[in-house]
């Protein structure tokens, strides 16, 4: 299991377009996905799931992934949530 904590960086990340795109995102990878906040938990490839954290931009989140694929997983949510 690894774990990467990131600030959300854009606006279009935390709206419902940018939230299908996360999950959407998250999809491709095999590992298993989720994001903590506020002692909230979701897992990233459920878009009710995503729905319910409510995330804004500037908020300080965990990205936890566990899988073959894990680091990769990470870096691309990193990328995407970050917006860099």
């Amino acid at each position: 299991m690894s774990k990467k904590i990131i600030t959300i960086g854009t606006n279009e990340a935390v709206d419902a377009r940018g939230i299908a795109e996360a999950v959407q995102l998250a999809s491709h990878y095999e590992s298993s996905l989720h994001i903590q906040a506020r002692n909230m938990s979701a897992n990233v490839k459920s878009i009710m799931g995503m729905m319910t954290m409510e995330l804004t931009r500037g908020e300080e989140i965990t990205l936890v992934a566990e899988g073959a694929d894990e680091q990769e997983a990470l870096e691309g949510l990193q990328h995407y949530f970050a917006g860099v």
